[in-house]
């Protein structure tokens, strides 16, 4: 299985991003898994490898 994490901008000002793990059909895999910082990209990517041998891909 593929996973993609998606950076969403989802404010008028820089540095608020969040983090969407989705998986290659583009479902969304838990609405809580949702980062606010830049730094929560990384965390994301190891829960991923935590949960599956997967590759991670990051789309801006």
């Amino acid at each position: 299985m593929k996973f993609v994490l998606k950076q969403l901008k989802v404010g008028r000002y820089a540095g608020q991003w969040r983090f969407a793990i989705v998986a290659a059909n583009n479902e969304k895999i838990d609405p809580r898994q949702l980062y606010n910082e830049r730094e929560g990209a990384e965390r994301a990517i190891e829960l991923i490898r935590s949960m599956r041998d997967a590759p991670v891909e990051v789309i801006e």
